[in-house]
């Protein structure tokens, strides 16, 4: 592996901002403390104002409804903020690291981390609606054509988007296609005011205020588009709408609201709240309604003393993943096959317009089931395509070579045993295969202890379509995740037969936090975004044909003449509620390669409610985990105490609760927090628990003396 794909020369720590030991063995009184300190009541206020509204009467001694389910509550979320390094508000954060002689990771005090504040997407983008729709600002607006658009016989054929209960909901849209019309769109590609596209559409039978009418009507059913739409790549949206907005009241409140929000980043805990008051007040003063739930994004960049990792360790990583890369099969993408067969048995090798071979009535669709799913009319298509764009793809049980090998293994297991060990032996029995790997992938562990001759390590996940990915989102917060992300994707570039194209696309408002991100390819696939790269460096969607060679599915740029590979370099689940247009270029980023090399136990994972650790020497690959099912879910919640409960299952002190994406530290020896554990999972029907093994007497994160937790982010590039 290590000629082929070498670590790069920094990582990224993911941690959280209390320590494990300021929230172990939690009392009520200890929550109180902790929830009036400033840190914690920031993080929990961004968290939930809500929530912080409630705490604050409680901390100042008001009488509640419910005290118990307050507590249980905030209990939660102290866990989370001394647990859970996924990065959330102030809760956890990022910090690179770099590859060294010794591992030593010292984190600096709260006050040092750094954080960036910024509105969240779905107030700027209700706001931009609300701008677009003043006469004042529309009429010095630059005006583009839709990027979805695309001709189909007399017709011209786009997406549409309109904001139901706050959710963005796209419709197609068709409408007739003419000479007039392509010349507009013809016309608009490089931009153009309202006046001056009324004046180019004047002639002796057209009027001024016919032709400005007319301009106003393209507008507003989203033929055209404004240069203030919404921008989910390069500098973050605000600072876009300060440069370009043209009243000069709106650009002078928004860059109060800038300055304000960099103040707050520079400040430290005190009086922060008098600034989110300013906030507010300001953001009130543009009289839209918002949920103050969904006001504030905030991201921390973690401050440390010292943060590098010792060679042993990169060496261990890298055999976890020689592991994994043995025991993770390619898996088909059955959409792909799907798409490719179809789109052979009509066009053959023929290069087709990517939104034409999409269109059901032209092409052969995408992530849809049949024809019955669309229905074009000529004036609006009233289906909501968000709604029907998520059908699951159906796993047929195949019993693999693998799946034997997990199965004998655990029947090989003594009855009591809680860890299956893999030996050499064992592994000589399957191959590597680096051929069908990304040109680069990310690798987050875990490190247990610092242990420096034996560190124990859980290998939690290995894939993505490219290093960036998962990444991304942290570009705008942190100019050293932005450096590191960029040196990946200069690598990458090196493939000069290709060209790689990120993709810019907003789903849904609130999206817009978690894939806003800096540039970092020299090229962009724009849909339904606005891109601010120079216009030579996007490649519309109208440019972009489709073709089958070899069975491989081939996406061709026409004005640069050459392959593209659109890539995605952020962690956003494109499979749900998503148009097909971005679905099928987000996933043909992994077309061929295997997307991820995480263990899976398979169909050895039938029919058994415990699965033991997988372990090999010092690396983890699967921790182990419990089901528990309703019928026992509502035997444990009628009880008292949970001792005998916790004998019986073989369960340790401290358990993980898993659900997804989110975890719930739970100590079955601790009063509270099995209170909190039997208060969640009430009204579950299955439940699903992961041992804890972190120790907290030798952590690998310490700041003098307390203990972090660690999820450390590798990036893996290949050199041939």
């Amino acid at each position: 592996m290590t000629e082929i794909y070498t670590p790069a020369d920094e990582y990224v720590l993911r941690t959280h901002n209390l320590a494990s030991t300021e929230v172990s063995g939690l009392t009520v009184d200890k929550i109180k403390e902790l929830c009036a300190s400033p840190i914690v009541s920031e993080a929990i206020f961004l968290a939930s104002p809500e929530l912080h509204q409630e705490m604050t009467k409680y901390l100042n001694g008001k009488e509640m409804k419910d005290p118990d389910r307050l507590i249980q509550s905030l209990h939660k979320y102290l866990l989370r903020m001394g647990h859970r390094c996924t990065p959330f508000g102030l809760f956890s954060g990022c910090s690179v690291g770099t590859i060294d002689e010794q591992t030593k990771i010292e984190l600096n005090s709260s006050e040092h981390h750094k954080r960036f504040t910024r509105i969240d997407m779905s107030y700027i983008c209700t706001l931009v609606q609300q701008l677009e729709k003043t006469t004042q600002i529309r009429s010095e607006l630059t005006y583009y054509p839709n990027t979805s658009l695309y001709p189909v016989g007399n017709k011209q054929r786009y997406i549409e988007y309109r904001y139901q209960n706050a959710n963005r909901r796209h419709f197609t849209v068709s409408i007739d296609n003419s000479e007039f019309i392509e010349h507009i769109l013809n016309h608009t590609k490089k931009g153009i005011k309202i006046k001056e596209l009324a004046q180019f559409i004047v002639d002796p039978e057209v009027s001024i205020e016919d032709a400005t009418a007319f301009v106003h009507q393209l507008i507003d059913n989203q033929i055209l588009i404004s240069s203030i739409s919404p921008s989910v790549t390069g500098k973050n949206y605000l600072e876009i709408l300060v440069d370009t907005i043209p009243d000069q009241d709106i650009k002078n409140r928004l860059k109060q609201i800038k300055e304000l929000l960099e103040t707050l980043d520079n400040s430290k805990y005190t009086n922060n709240f008098s600034y989110y008051e300013k906030l507010s007040e300001l953001l009130d003063s543009f009289e839209i309604s918002y949920n103050k739930k969904y006001l504030f994004q905030t991201d921390l960049i973690i401050s440390a003393a010292s943060n590098t990792l010792s060679e042993k360790v990169i060496k261990d990583i890298q055999k976890g993943v020689q592991l994994l890369n043995k025991l993770v099969p390619y898996r088909e993408d059955e959409k792909l096959t799907n798409f490719r067969n179809r789109f052979f048995a009509i066009f053959e090798e023929e290069q087709v317009p990517l939104s034409l071979a999409l269109d059901v009535e032209t092409g052969v669709g995408y992530g849809f089931n049949n024809e019955d799913d669309y229905d074009i009319s000529p004036l609006i298509n009233d289906l909501n395509i968000s709604k029907k764009n998520y059908t699951a793809q159906h796993k047929k049980i195949r019993w693999t070579r693998i799946d034997g090998f997990l199965n004998k293994k655990l029947i090989e297991l003594d009855k009591d045993a809680t860890e299956m060990f893999l030996t050499e032996s064992d592994l000589d029995y399957f191959k590597e295969n680096w051929n069908n790997l990304p040109l680069s992938f990310t690798v987050i562990a875990h490190v247990f202890n610092n242990d420096s001759d034996n560190p124990l390590i859980n290998m939690s996940y290995v894939g993505g379509a490219s290093a960036t990915y998962m990444l991304g989102r942290f570009t705008q917060a942190d100019k050293k995740i932005d450096q590191l992300l960029k040196k990946i994707t200069k690598k990458e570039s090196e493939k000069k037969d290709v060209i790689f194209a990120e993709i810019a696309h907003l789903p849904e408002k609130r999206t817009g936090n978690i894939i806003n991100r800096s540039h970092l390819r020299a090229y962009e696939i724009p849909y339904l975004t606005k891109s601010t790269l120079p216009v030579e460096q996007q490649i519309p969607i109208d440019d972009i044909l489709v073709s089958v060679e070899n069975d491989r599915i081939v996406l061709f740029s026409k004005k640069l003449n050459k392959e593209i590979m659109p890539r995605m370099a952020t962690a956003h689940n494109f499979s749900y509620n998503a148009l097909p247009i971005y679905h099928f270029l987000c996933d043909i980023q992994t077309q061929n390669l295997r997307e991820n090399l995480e263990f899976d136990w398979g169909n050895a994972a039938q029919n058994r409610n415990f699965l033991p650790r997988v372990r090999y020497k010092n690396i983890i690959l699967s921790l182990a985990q419990w089901t528990i099912g309703k019928k026992e879910i509502q035997k444990i919640i009628q009880l008292d105490d949970l001792t005998e409960w916790r004998k019986e299952k073989k369960l340790p002190q401290k358990i993980m609760l898993k659900d997804d994406d989110n975890e719930l530290l739970i100590d079955l020896d601790h009063p509270l927090s099995v209170q909190t554990f039997l208060s969640t999972i009430k009204k579950r029907s299955q439940i699903t628990l992961a041992e804890y093994l972190f120790d907290e007497e030798n952590a690998l994160v310490t700041r003098q003396g307390e203990a972090f937790c660690n999820e450390l982010f590798f990036s893996f590039i290949k050199q041939k």
